[in-house]
């Protein structure tokens, strides 16, 4: 008779000897609101060593911790979720922030309490149990994570995998945009498309289904008021309160475009006063001196053809019988300031040497240092 009277004990402390182990806490509470046992991982969540710091009612329980929802309002006696099991309500995933009530201390747990109740044959509440999950680490991480997001000067959004709809934009993006925060969220990609034109959109839609990485490539994205914007996009995977995101940012390529095809006109422009010049020309880069152009004039004094010469180096070509014009030209030119009217003799294509006076500039063309050179025929003059 005593051995079945010590069962339902000895099962009862396995019990407990099996919870008291678990990384979620556990509270249990009689009826009567007492606390009655809690695990070491419940009394770790409300930085607690013995049971008797939780205190050992309910009231005492509301009297020593100080309960918040995560948009700072205060919960009330009777709305702590200990006081709402022991009433009879059954709820699930309660987010608070938990603060002890006694000055001066600054212990913060983010807890999620789920209420678990134990009847008896008659439907009678006989026990109740409050299982409890620790969520500090993982909202201080977003909450690093939101202050990061919205400080970064690069335009972001942030697009949920479940419905393709943007949760996050950051000022970076409504800047680049012209869109206010209104016009992006809660709108779908398809609605708001970040990968139109994409260079490998197709791919990219791919990884965006199986939340996987997406490539920088360059897309055109639709700003406020139909304007096209040239940029570049990539997406990386996140998870953002527990849902699978991508979060894509973005380069700006306009600046760069608008200086593209400002060089572009530029050297268009050099290049046809380059070949019109009616003085001979030569375009050289350093620092070995290989011909890249010659103009019309050029190849009319000298008897050199470009299509001859270009590719070569001045040496090689034997435009100069002393190798220490090169070597002195070099050094004016070192120095940081270009050369006028040096009197150098220029080796024709027939051999015939030509006096000249070069005048050479450093010059930059397509980011290639480059020097160029204007000569000027003094042969007859100085006969």
């Amino acid at each position: 008779m005593d051995t079945k009277q010590n069962k339902p004990d000895t099962g009862r402390e396995q019990l407990q000897q099996l919870i008291s182990h678990l990384v979620e806490g556990v509270l249990l509470i009689d009826p009567s609101g007492k606390i009655t046992w809690a695990n070491k991982a419940a009394l770790a969540m409300h930085g607690c060593e013995q049971l008797a710091e939780l205190g050992v009612t309910a009231a005492q329980y509301h009297k020593r911790f100080v309960l918040m929802y995560l948009n700072h309002h205060k919960l009330a006696a009777r709305q702590y979720p200990v006081a709402r099991a022991v009433s009879g309500e059954e709820f699930d995933d309660v987010r608070v922030e938990l603060t002890l009530r006694r000055k001066n201390s600054d212990f913060r747990r983010v807890l999620v309490m789920r209420s678990v109740l134990f009847t008896g044959a008659h439907d009678e509440i006989e026990a109740v149990a409050i299982v409890i999950r620790d969520e500090t680490e993982q909202v201080n991480a977003e909450g690093r994570f939101e202050r990061a997001f919205a400080v970064n000067p690069a335009p972001a959004v942030v697009c949920r995998l479940s419905d393709t709809r943007y949760i996050k934009v950051n000022r970076g993006f409504l800047r680049m945009t012209g869109y206010s925060s209104d016009q992006v969220i809660d709108k779908s990609l398809y609605e708001l498309d970040v990968l139109r034109e994409a260079e490998y959109r197709e791919q990219a839609i791919q990884s965006l289904q199986q939340g996987e990485p997406i490539a920088q490539q360059e897309a055109i994205l639709r700003v406020q008021g139909g304007i096209d914007k040239f940029v570049i996009v990539a997406g990386q995977p996140i998870e953002v309160a527990n849902e699978a995101c991508m979060m894509f940012t973005f380069i700006d390529l306009d600046a760069c475009k608008q200086a593209e095809e400002s060089l572009k006109r530029s050297e268009e422009g050099f290049s046809k006063a380059f070949d019109l010049a009616p003085i001979p020309m030569m375009v050289c880069v350093e620092p070995v001196w290989r011909v890249i152009a010659v103009n019309a004039a050029f190849e009319s004094v000298t008897g050199y053809r470009n299509e001859e010469i270009q590719g070569k180096t001045v040496v090689e070509i034997g435009l100069w019988e002393d190798a220490g014009i090169l070597a002195g030209i070099r050094d004016e030119l070192h120095e940081g300031s270009g050369i006028r009217n040096y009197e150098v003799p220029l080796r024709g294509a027939d051999g015939i040497m030509l006096d000249t006076l070069i005048s050479a500039e450093p010059v930059t063309i397509n980011d290639d240092a480059c020097v160029l050179c204007v000569f000027e025929d003094i042969t007859d003059r100085k006969r």
